[in-house]
């Protein structure tokens, strides 16, 4: 919820926790993907749409293992893709990309 100069957390984050039935199943199918994991974990801070430029500009391998990944995430149907735009498809909630470390708050 938006709080005048910024964003403010309303409720309890474990409301929105992945259960880790479901974590463990995607980082399963992740692992089976060799380096394209690696590309998805970044994809997944960025958000659940991205464009290739943004995704080439943040992420650290090289162009040729870039794509190669971007194809394999697209062929195992974790990524989508339109003319511009990639869109994460295997998420368990539609608010975030892939899988994320869970939340631990001290």
């Amino acid at each position: 919820m938006e709080d005048g100069a910024g964003y403010v957390l309303r409720g309890s984050i474990r409301d929105f926790a992945i259960p880790s039935t479901l974590q463990d199943s995607l980082i399963a199918r992740l692992d089976r993907l060799g380096p394209a994991k690696d590309i998805a974990l970044t994809a997944s801070v960025v958000g659940r749409d991205f464009t290739y430029e943004l995704l080439e500009a943040v992420a650290a391998v090289p162009q040729a293992t870039l794509l190669e990944g971007l194809d394999r995430l697209v062929q195992s149907d974790l990524l989508g893709q339109t003319r511009h735009r990639r869109r994460a498809r295997a998420t368990p909630s539609s608010t975030r990309s892939f899988a994320m470390p869970p939340f631990n708050p001290s």
